[in-house]
C-alpha cells in the first residue's frame, strides 16, 4: 500500500504533462522554467496535441509532421523566427504537414522572417503548409522577408485547410532574373499562393506581394513585374475584411524596359472564391 501511496502521485503528474496541462516552454534566454532553448529541438519532442510556449527572443526555423501543436508567441514582434533556413534551394523555411484529422494545429504570435541565401532563382517559401486532413489555424502571425529584404513566396498551401486571423503574409521576389529571348524578367512573388484541394479562410488579414527592382546595362532590355497579394491555383478561398495589394516594380536603365505592379487577387481554377469588405 506504502508503494501504491508513492507510485500514484507520480503516476498523475506524468498523465497531466502527456494530455497537455503543462506547457512546454522555450526560451532562447535559457531563464527560469526554460525547457527547451529552441524550436527545432522543442517541435521534435513535444508529443501530439502539445501546448508549446515561447518567450520573446530569435528562435531557428522548423519542420512538423503528422501531429497537431499549439505554439504560442509572445507576439510577431517579439518572438522571431528569423535563423538560418534548413535549404539555400526550395522548400519551406518553416513546414506543417500531415496534421491529423479532426485536429488543428495552430501558431499563434509569431513572426516569421527567412532569409534565403542569392543563390536560386525563387521558389523558396517562409510558410508551407501541404498534405493534412487537419487545419491549421494562424493568428497574430506576420510571415514576410526580413527586413533587408529576401526572396520567396510568403505561405504555400498545398492540399491543406488554412485559417488565418489578424495575420500578414509577404512575398519577397525571385533571385534571379530570367532571361527569354533577349529579355531579362524579374518577378515579386505572391503573399499566398494555394494550389488544387487547398482551402484558405482569412480575416482581419494582410497579403502583400512582393516588391522587385531590375537594374539594366545601358544595351540591355528587360521587364519587372510586383507579386501578386494572393494566387490560388484551384483552391477554395474565402476573404472577409482583409487588404489584398500587389506589389511594385521597377526597372532602373536599360534600353527598352517594362515595369508592372501585381494584381491583389488572383484566381485560376479556383473551385469557390469569396471576399467580403477586402481592400486593394
Amino acid at each position: 500500500m506504502r508503494w501504491i501511496a508513492t507510485f500514484l502521485p507520480c503516476f498523475l503528474f506524468l498523465a497531466a504533462f502527456a494530455v497537455g496541462q503543462a506547457a512546454i516552454v522555450v526560451d532562447a534566454a535559457n531563464g527560469p522554467g526554460t525547457n527547451f532553448v529552441d524550436l527545432p529541438q522543442a517541435v521534435a519532442a513535444a508529443g501530439h496535441g502539445a501546448r508549446l510556449v515561447v518567450r520573446p527572443g530569435n528562435y531557428s526555423p522548423f519542420h512538423v509532421a503528422g501531429k497537431a501543436l499549439r505554439i504560442s508567441g509572445a507576439g510577431p514582434t517579439q518572438t522571431l523566427i528569423d535563423g538560418p533556413a534548413f535549404s539555400s534551394a526550395g522548400g519551406g523555411y518553416v513546414n506543417v504537414s500531415g496534421v491529423p484529422a479532426g485536429s488543428d494545429f495552430r501558431l499563434e504570435g509569431l513572426g516569421v522572417h527567412g532569409a534565403w541565401p542569392n543563390t536560386t532563382n525563387g521558389g523558396d517559401v517562409q510558410l508551407t503548409v501541404f498534405g493534412s486532413a487537419g487545419k491549421v489555424v494562424l493568428s497574430d502571425v506576420v510571415v514576410s522577408p526580413p527586413s533587408s529584404g529576401g526572396a520567396g513566396i510568403g505561405m504555400y498551401i498545398h492540399g491543406a485547410e488554412v485559417h488565418a486571423f489578424r495575420s500578414s503574409f509577404t512575398g519577397g521576389w525571385k533571385v534571379n532574373p530570367i532571361l527569354i529571348n533577349g529579355y531579362r524578367y524579374a518577378f515579386g512573388e505572391p503573399g499566398v499562393f494555394g494550389t488544387v484541394g487547398s482551402v484558405l479562410a482569412a480575416t482581419d488579414c494582410d497579403f502583400i506581394g512582393g516588391d522587385v527592382a531590375l537594374s539594366l546595362g545601358p544595351a540591355e532590355n528587360g521587364a519587372a513585374y510586383g507579386g501578386l497579394g494572393v494566387w490560388t491555383h484551384g483552391a477554395a478561398v474565402r476573404i472577409s475584411g482583409s487588404r489584398l495589394v500587389g506589389g511594385s516594380g521597377v526597372v532602373v536603365g536599360g534600353l527598352a524596359t517594362f515595369a508592372g505592379g501585381g494584381a491583389g487577387l488572383a484566381v485560376q481554377l479556383s473551385s469557390q472564391t469569396r471576399v467580403d469588405g477586402a481592400t486593394t
